[in-house]
């Protein structure tokens, strides 16, 4: 008999998310001495539903720096 063995879920199914906050930046130059700093707070949350169906949120909090 044997076991079946659970793959590890590296998010590349999209059948199967991941729960995941992630922090992303992006720097821009708009002159000679002055940027713009953008950073993006994203969250990532599956909710189980009745009949085995997963829904997905995202929330994603922008702040930008001049």
């Amino acid at each position: 008999m044997q076991e079946e063995k659970e793959e590890v879920n590296t998010a590349q199914d999209f059948t199967k998310p991941l729960t995941r906050l992630d922090i992303r930046q992006k720097y821009q130059w708009l002159a000679e001495d002055k940027y713009a700093a953008y950073t993006t707070l994203r969250a990532d949350n599956p909710i189980l539903l009745k009949n085995r169906w997963i829904f997905t949120t995202r929330f994603d909090v922008p702040v930008i720096v001049t």
